[in-house]
Protein backbone atom coordinates (compact mmCIF):
# COMPACT_ATOMS: atom_id res chain seq x y z
CA UNK A 1 0.00 0.00 0.00
CA UNK A 2 1.13 3.53 -0.47
CA UNK A 3 1.27 6.28 1.94
CA UNK A 4 -1.21 8.94 1.88
CA UNK A 5 0.19 12.21 0.49
CA UNK A 6 -0.74 13.84 4.11
CA UNK A 7 1.79 11.13 5.88
CA UNK A 8 4.28 12.01 3.47
CA UNK A 9 3.65 16.10 3.39
CA UNK A 10 4.05 15.43 7.50
CA UNK A 11 7.19 13.24 6.86
CA UNK A 12 8.83 15.61 4.62
CA UNK A 13 7.84 18.70 6.99
CA UNK A 14 9.52 16.96 9.95
CA UNK A 15 12.47 16.18 7.83
CA UNK A 16 12.81 20.49 6.68
CA UNK A 17 12.38 20.92 10.46
CA UNK A 18 15.06 18.86 11.56
CA UNK A 19 17.60 20.32 8.54
CA UNK A 20 16.92 23.59 9.55
CA UNK A 21 18.26 22.77 13.44
CA UNK A 22 21.38 20.82 12.24
CA UNK A 23 22.77 23.79 10.06
CA UNK A 24 25.91 23.78 11.43
CA UNK A 25 26.53 20.19 11.88
CA UNK A 26 29.26 17.91 9.93
CA UNK A 27 28.73 17.76 5.84
CA UNK A 28 29.67 13.93 5.65
CA UNK A 29 27.90 13.91 2.15
CA UNK A 30 31.12 16.13 0.84
CA UNK A 31 33.20 13.05 0.64
CA UNK A 32 30.64 11.52 -1.86
CA UNK A 33 32.63 14.11 -4.07
CA UNK A 34 36.05 13.39 -3.84
CA UNK A 35 38.28 10.94 -5.44
CA UNK A 36 36.88 6.98 -5.46
CA UNK A 37 40.42 5.81 -3.64
CA UNK A 38 39.89 8.70 -1.19
CA UNK A 39 36.26 8.15 -0.55
CA UNK A 40 36.62 4.45 -0.17
CA UNK A 41 39.68 4.80 2.60
CA UNK A 42 37.79 7.51 4.44
CA UNK A 43 34.52 5.34 4.48
CA UNK A 44 36.54 2.65 5.97
CA UNK A 45 37.97 4.98 8.43
CA UNK A 46 33.60 6.26 9.14
CA UNK A 47 33.09 2.63 9.90
CA UNK A 48 35.66 1.35 12.67
CA UNK A 49 34.88 4.79 14.28
CA UNK A 50 31.58 3.70 15.76
CA UNK A 51 28.83 1.21 15.39
CA UNK A 52 26.83 4.63 14.55
CA UNK A 53 28.82 5.29 11.95
CA UNK A 54 28.54 1.81 10.35
CA UNK A 55 24.78 2.03 10.92
CA UNK A 56 24.17 5.29 9.33
CA UNK A 57 26.00 3.85 6.26
CA UNK A 58 24.31 0.90 6.05
CA UNK A 59 20.67 2.89 6.33
CA UNK A 60 22.13 4.77 3.03
CA UNK A 61 23.82 2.50 1.24
CA UNK A 62 20.48 -0.28 1.57
CA UNK A 63 18.50 2.97 0.44
CA UNK A 64 16.58 2.85 -2.73
CA UNK A 65 17.23 6.61 -3.76
CA UNK A 66 18.32 10.07 -1.91
CA UNK A 67 15.90 12.82 -1.74
CA UNK A 68 16.92 16.23 -1.63
CA UNK A 69 15.08 19.10 -1.04
CA UNK A 70 16.59 21.82 -2.43
CA UNK A 71 15.58 25.77 -0.69
CA UNK A 72 15.77 27.03 -4.20
CA UNK A 73 13.53 27.42 -7.57
CA UNK A 74 14.14 25.63 -10.39
CA UNK A 75 12.38 27.58 -13.43
CA UNK A 76 14.97 28.99 -15.21
CA UNK A 77 17.54 25.87 -17.58
CA UNK A 78 20.59 27.83 -16.24
CA UNK A 79 19.96 27.30 -12.56
CA UNK A 80 18.90 23.87 -12.54
CA UNK A 81 21.35 22.40 -15.01
CA UNK A 82 24.41 22.90 -12.29
CA UNK A 83 21.95 22.30 -9.09
CA UNK A 84 21.07 18.41 -11.17
CA UNK A 85 25.19 18.23 -11.47
CA UNK A 86 26.84 19.55 -8.72
CA UNK A 87 25.18 22.06 -6.69
CA UNK A 88 28.91 22.64 -5.71
CA UNK A 89 28.35 19.25 -3.17
CA UNK A 90 25.53 21.35 -1.57
CA UNK A 91 22.98 18.67 -0.36
CA UNK A 92 23.70 15.42 -1.83
CA UNK A 93 24.89 12.27 -1.63
CA UNK A 94 26.98 11.63 -4.84
CA UNK A 95 26.60 7.58 -4.24
CA UNK A 96 23.21 7.03 -4.83
CA UNK A 97 20.34 7.65 -7.34
CA UNK A 98 19.07 11.18 -5.78
CA UNK A 99 15.54 13.27 -6.62
CA UNK A 100 16.29 16.53 -6.13
CA UNK A 101 13.37 18.75 -5.21
CA UNK A 102 13.17 22.32 -5.50
CA UNK A 103 10.73 24.96 -3.55
CA UNK A 104 8.70 25.55 -6.98
CA UNK A 105 8.11 21.68 -7.59
CA UNK A 106 10.17 21.21 -10.24
CA UNK A 107 12.37 18.44 -10.07
CA UNK A 108 15.21 16.04 -11.39
CA UNK A 109 17.57 13.21 -10.95
CA UNK A 110 21.11 12.94 -10.74
CA UNK A 111 22.25 9.43 -11.46
CA UNK A 112 25.75 7.46 -10.07
CA UNK A 113 26.29 6.12 -13.45
CA UNK A 114 27.98 2.41 -11.36
CA UNK A 115 24.83 0.41 -10.68
CA UNK A 116 22.27 1.66 -13.93
CA UNK A 117 22.10 3.52 -17.13
CA UNK A 118 20.46 6.26 -18.04
CA UNK A 119 18.04 4.46 -19.35
CA UNK A 120 16.62 3.20 -16.27
CA UNK A 121 16.33 6.70 -15.18
CA UNK A 122 14.80 8.20 -18.14
CA UNK A 123 11.78 5.14 -17.44
CA UNK A 124 11.42 6.46 -13.83
CA UNK A 125 11.01 10.04 -15.27
CA UNK A 126 8.63 8.98 -17.95
CA UNK A 127 6.35 6.54 -15.81
CA UNK A 128 6.62 10.06 -13.52
CA UNK A 129 5.45 12.51 -16.24
CA UNK A 130 2.60 9.86 -17.47
CA UNK A 131 1.04 9.22 -14.05
CA UNK A 132 1.06 13.09 -12.85
CA UNK A 133 -0.58 14.09 -16.21
CA UNK A 134 -3.24 11.33 -15.59
CA UNK A 135 -1.90 8.88 -18.09
CA UNK A 136 -0.86 6.28 -15.44
CA UNK A 137 0.96 3.23 -16.57
CA UNK A 138 0.31 0.97 -14.28
CA UNK A 139 -2.58 -0.24 -12.22
CA UNK A 140 -4.11 1.57 -9.23
CA UNK A 141 -2.14 0.61 -6.06
CA UNK A 142 -4.30 1.18 -2.86
CA UNK A 143 -3.75 3.82 -0.43
CA UNK A 144 -3.30 3.34 3.12
CA UNK A 145 -5.25 4.85 5.86
CA UNK A 146 -4.59 8.22 7.23
CA UNK A 147 -4.71 6.70 10.81
CA UNK A 148 -1.66 4.23 10.33
CA UNK A 149 1.54 5.61 12.20
CA UNK A 150 4.92 5.29 10.42
CA UNK A 151 7.85 5.92 12.28
CA UNK A 152 9.33 9.85 13.04
CA UNK A 153 12.31 10.72 11.05
CA UNK A 154 15.59 10.64 12.41
CA UNK A 155 18.70 12.75 12.23
CA UNK A 156 21.56 10.51 11.82
CA UNK A 157 24.44 11.80 13.62
CA UNK A 158 28.21 11.47 12.87
CA UNK A 159 30.78 10.24 15.38
CA UNK A 160 34.14 11.69 13.70
CA UNK A 161 37.84 12.63 14.92
CA UNK A 162 39.88 15.48 13.66
CA UNK A 163 41.20 13.37 10.90
CA UNK A 164 37.99 12.90 9.56
CA UNK A 165 36.54 16.98 9.56
CA UNK A 166 39.92 17.69 8.37
CA UNK A 167 38.90 14.88 5.38
CA UNK A 168 35.57 16.73 5.05
CA UNK A 169 36.62 20.30 4.61
CA UNK A 170 39.31 18.88 1.63
CA UNK A 171 36.72 17.34 -0.18
CA UNK A 172 34.28 20.07 0.27
CA UNK A 173 37.05 22.63 -0.86
CA UNK A 174 38.32 20.93 -3.88
CA UNK A 175 34.58 19.97 -5.01
CA UNK A 176 33.96 23.61 -5.30
CA UNK A 177 36.78 24.79 -6.55
CA UNK A 178 36.36 22.04 -9.64
CA UNK A 179 32.48 22.78 -9.26
CA UNK A 180 33.33 26.88 -10.13
CA UNK A 181 35.55 25.21 -13.27
CA UNK A 182 32.65 23.60 -14.59
CA UNK A 183 30.56 25.46 -16.91
CA UNK A 184 27.03 23.78 -17.93
CA UNK A 185 25.13 25.31 -20.46
CA UNK A 186 21.83 24.68 -21.93
CA UNK A 187 20.83 25.64 -24.78
CA UNK A 188 17.55 25.05 -27.45
CA UNK A 189 17.49 25.17 -31.00
CA UNK A 190 13.90 25.43 -32.74
CA UNK A 191 15.48 22.78 -35.33
CA UNK A 192 13.36 19.42 -34.00
CA UNK A 193 13.22 15.79 -35.57
CA UNK A 194 9.99 16.56 -37.88
CA UNK A 195 12.59 19.07 -39.75
CA UNK A 196 15.37 17.08 -39.43
CA UNK A 197 13.77 14.28 -41.28
CA UNK A 198 12.73 16.24 -44.36
CA UNK A 199 16.55 16.23 -44.69
CA UNK A 200 16.49 12.34 -45.40
CA UNK A 201 18.85 12.07 -42.35
CA UNK A 202 18.41 10.01 -38.69
CA UNK A 203 17.75 12.90 -36.36
CA UNK A 204 20.13 11.82 -33.94
CA UNK A 205 22.96 11.54 -36.74
CA UNK A 206 21.75 14.94 -37.73
CA UNK A 207 22.21 15.99 -34.14
CA UNK A 208 25.22 14.39 -34.18
CA UNK A 209 26.84 15.94 -37.25
CA UNK A 210 26.13 19.69 -35.59
CA UNK A 211 28.34 18.49 -32.76
CA UNK A 212 31.30 17.45 -35.11
CA UNK A 213 30.89 20.72 -36.77
CA UNK A 214 31.41 22.87 -34.51
CA UNK A 215 34.03 21.07 -32.41
CA UNK A 216 35.99 20.81 -36.04
CA UNK A 217 35.19 24.86 -36.52
CA UNK A 218 36.43 25.61 -33.18
CA UNK A 219 39.30 23.21 -32.83
CA UNK A 220 40.81 22.50 -36.69
CA UNK A 221 40.70 19.19 -35.95
CA UNK A 222 38.97 16.12 -35.44
CA UNK A 223 38.56 14.24 -31.71
CA UNK A 224 37.97 10.68 -30.55
CA UNK A 225 33.89 11.15 -29.66
CA UNK A 226 31.51 8.59 -27.99
CA UNK A 227 27.67 8.37 -27.75
CA UNK A 228 25.87 5.74 -26.14
CA UNK A 229 24.28 3.46 -27.39
CA UNK A 230 21.57 0.96 -25.48
CA UNK A 231 22.35 -2.88 -25.73
CA UNK A 232 19.58 -3.94 -23.54
CA UNK A 233 17.71 -6.35 -25.65
CA UNK A 234 21.09 -8.64 -24.55
CA UNK A 235 20.52 -10.44 -21.30
CA UNK A 236 22.52 -7.84 -19.16
CA UNK A 237 23.09 -6.06 -21.51
CA UNK A 238 24.42 -2.18 -20.52
CA UNK A 239 26.03 -0.05 -23.06
CA UNK A 240 27.97 0.02 -26.02
CA UNK A 241 30.03 2.96 -28.14
CA UNK A 242 29.10 4.57 -31.52
CA UNK A 243 32.29 6.06 -32.60
CA UNK A 244 31.15 9.14 -34.58
CA UNK A 245 34.22 10.40 -36.33
CA UNK A 246 34.32 8.43 -39.75
CA UNK A 247 35.48 9.34 -43.08
CA UNK A 248 32.37 10.46 -44.27
CA UNK A 249 31.81 13.13 -41.22
CA UNK A 250 35.54 14.23 -41.78
CA UNK A 251 34.89 14.97 -45.40
CA UNK A 252 31.65 16.24 -44.39
CA UNK A 253 33.04 18.70 -41.96
CA UNK A 254 36.03 19.71 -44.02
CA UNK A 255 34.44 20.64 -47.30
CA UNK A 256 31.20 22.18 -45.45
CA UNK A 257 30.44 25.39 -47.13
CA UNK A 258 26.75 27.72 -47.26
CA UNK A 259 28.32 28.65 -50.44
CA UNK A 260 27.81 25.62 -51.48
CA UNK A 261 24.43 23.87 -50.25
CA UNK A 262 23.96 21.09 -52.45
CA UNK A 263 27.22 19.63 -52.34
CA UNK A 264 27.20 19.94 -48.46
CA UNK A 265 24.18 18.61 -48.20
CA UNK A 266 24.93 15.51 -50.25
CA UNK A 267 28.21 14.77 -47.73
CA UNK A 268 25.89 15.36 -44.88
CA UNK A 269 22.82 12.82 -45.78
CA UNK A 270 26.21 10.57 -46.64
CA UNK A 271 28.04 11.28 -43.12
CA UNK A 272 24.29 10.67 -41.24
CA UNK A 273 23.99 7.45 -43.28
CA UNK A 274 27.52 6.01 -42.40
CA UNK A 275 26.79 7.28 -38.52
CA UNK A 276 23.01 5.21 -38.97
CA UNK A 277 25.18 1.93 -39.74
CA UNK A 278 27.40 2.17 -37.12
CA UNK A 279 25.22 2.92 -34.16
CA UNK A 280 22.86 -0.41 -35.34
CA UNK A 281 25.61 -1.91 -35.15
CA UNK A 282 26.89 -1.09 -31.99
CA UNK A 283 23.54 -1.41 -30.57
CA UNK A 284 23.45 -4.88 -32.03
CA UNK A 285 26.49 -6.11 -30.19
CA UNK A 286 28.59 -5.57 -32.95
CA UNK A 287 30.48 -2.54 -31.54
CA UNK A 288 34.43 -2.74 -30.88
CA UNK A 289 34.90 -0.78 -27.77
CA UNK A 290 33.12 -3.00 -24.95
CA UNK A 291 35.00 -5.88 -26.64
CA UNK A 292 38.46 -4.36 -26.58
CA UNK A 293 37.75 -2.89 -22.76
CA UNK A 294 36.59 -6.43 -21.75
CA UNK A 295 40.26 -7.33 -22.99
CA UNK A 296 42.20 -5.35 -21.64
CA UNK A 297 40.87 -5.18 -18.22
CA UNK A 298 41.68 -9.65 -18.83
CA UNK A 299 45.40 -8.49 -19.81
CA UNK A 300 45.45 -6.36 -16.42
CA UNK A 301 44.49 -8.83 -14.18
CA UNK A 302 46.96 -11.40 -15.87
CA UNK A 303 49.80 -9.24 -15.67
CA UNK A 304 49.26 -8.58 -12.16
CA UNK A 305 49.25 -12.74 -11.91
CA UNK A 306 51.97 -13.61 -13.23
CA UNK A 307 54.44 -10.17 -14.21
CA UNK A 308 56.06 -11.98 -16.89
CA UNK A 309 52.92 -11.45 -19.22
CA UNK A 310 53.28 -8.63 -21.49
CA UNK A 311 49.64 -7.16 -22.47
CA UNK A 312 49.49 -6.79 -25.90
CA UNK A 313 51.42 -4.13 -27.71
CA UNK A 314 47.47 -2.45 -29.03
CA UNK A 315 46.55 -1.64 -25.36
CA UNK A 316 50.11 0.19 -24.95
CA UNK A 317 50.11 1.83 -28.02
CA UNK A 318 49.67 5.48 -27.73
CA UNK A 319 46.90 5.21 -30.52
CA UNK A 320 44.67 3.68 -28.61
CA UNK A 321 44.82 5.74 -26.09
CA UNK A 322 43.59 8.47 -27.96
CA UNK A 323 40.93 6.65 -29.79
CA UNK A 324 39.67 5.94 -25.97
CA UNK A 325 39.89 9.69 -25.06
CA UNK A 326 36.56 10.76 -25.49
CA UNK A 327 37.18 13.95 -25.74
CA UNK A 328 33.87 14.77 -26.88
CA UNK A 329 31.64 12.64 -24.92
CA UNK A 330 27.51 12.49 -25.63
CA UNK A 331 23.99 11.24 -25.25
CA UNK A 332 21.02 11.55 -26.62
CA UNK A 333 18.56 10.93 -24.31
CA UNK A 334 14.61 10.84 -25.40
CA UNK A 335 11.21 11.08 -23.44
CA UNK A 336 8.48 13.32 -22.90
CA UNK A 337 9.70 13.22 -19.16
CA UNK A 338 12.56 15.00 -19.37
CA UNK A 339 13.35 18.24 -19.65
CA UNK A 340 16.69 18.52 -20.07
CA UNK A 341 19.61 15.52 -19.67
CA UNK A 342 23.85 16.66 -19.61
CA UNK A 343 26.09 15.35 -17.91
CA UNK A 344 30.19 16.30 -17.23
CA UNK A 345 32.93 16.21 -19.65
CA UNK A 346 34.87 12.81 -19.19
CA UNK A 347 38.32 14.38 -20.29
CA UNK A 348 40.02 17.84 -18.76
CA UNK A 349 40.25 19.19 -22.51
CA UNK A 350 36.80 17.59 -23.53
CA UNK A 351 33.39 18.78 -23.78
CA UNK A 352 30.01 16.91 -22.89
CA UNK A 353 26.96 16.91 -25.10
CA UNK A 354 23.36 15.44 -23.32
CA UNK A 355 20.76 16.55 -26.12
CA UNK A 356 17.02 16.18 -26.17
CA UNK A 357 15.47 15.99 -29.64
CA UNK A 358 11.70 16.50 -29.70
CA UNK A 359 9.43 16.90 -32.72
CA UNK A 360 10.06 20.71 -33.11
CA UNK A 361 13.02 21.37 -30.97
CA UNK A 362 16.23 20.19 -29.69
CA UNK A 363 17.15 20.66 -26.04
CA UNK A 364 21.19 20.77 -25.56
CA UNK A 365 23.32 20.65 -22.26
CA UNK A 366 26.90 21.59 -23.12
CA UNK A 367 29.65 21.25 -20.31
CA UNK A 368 33.18 21.78 -20.36
CA UNK A 369 35.85 22.22 -17.36
CA UNK A 370 38.33 23.86 -20.01
CA UNK A 371 36.97 27.44 -19.35
CA UNK A 372 36.22 26.70 -23.48
CA UNK A 373 32.18 25.64 -22.61
CA UNK A 374 30.51 29.10 -23.78
CA UNK A 375 32.74 29.45 -27.04
CA UNK A 376 31.89 25.71 -27.81
CA UNK A 377 28.09 26.30 -27.37
CA UNK A 378 28.16 29.27 -29.11
CA UNK A 379 29.85 27.24 -32.24
CA UNK A 380 27.26 24.50 -31.70
CA UNK A 381 24.42 26.90 -32.11
CA UNK A 382 25.96 28.82 -35.23
CA UNK A 383 25.82 24.99 -36.26
CA UNK A 384 22.93 23.97 -36.14
CA UNK A 385 21.85 27.03 -37.89
CA UNK A 386 24.23 26.54 -40.70
CA UNK A 387 23.75 22.74 -40.78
Amino acid sequence: ELLPIATIRKQLDSVCEIARKCENTDKVGYFTTSNRDEWAENYQRLEKLSKRNERNLDLIGGALMVLCLDEQTFDDLEVLSPALLHNRGVNRWFDKLQVIVGTDGNAGFNMEHTPIDGHTVLRLANDLHFELSDGVPFPEIPTAEETETIPEPVHLEWDLDDDLRDSIQKAKSEFEDFSDRTETIPLIDCLGKRLMKKFNTSPDAFVQMAIQLAYYRENGKFASTYESAMTKQFLHGRTETIRTVSHESKDYCSQFSEEDAIGSGQRLVRACKKHSITAKLAKNGQGADRHLFGLYCLAKQEKELNPDFQIPSIFTDPLYSMYGSNIVSTSNCGGEGVGLFGFGPVHPEGVGVGYIIRDEETILNVSTINGKGASFAKALKEAFAAQ
